[in-house]
């Protein structure tokens, strides 16, 4: 199982929307990924979303 805790959208200091890091962490082959942006919970939806559509675990963190 391949895992990623700590990954950050361009709602913080990332450079892809929430979707596009779940996207990317799919294309990686990761199983789960926590999306852990800077002072903001407001990615978390778009996140859980494409979490299903693209068969990842999605952690809020």
């Amino acid at each position: 199982m391949k895992i990623d805790l700590h990954a950050h959208s361009n709602v913080s200091d990332g450079t892809e929307a929430p979707a596009g890091v779940i996207a990317s962490a799919s294309a990686a082959g990761l199983d789960v990924v926590a999306l852990t942006d800077h002072d903001s919970t407001d990615g978390w939806e778009q996140a859980s979303v494409a979490a299903l559509e693209f068969g990842v675990a999605f952690v809020p963190g």
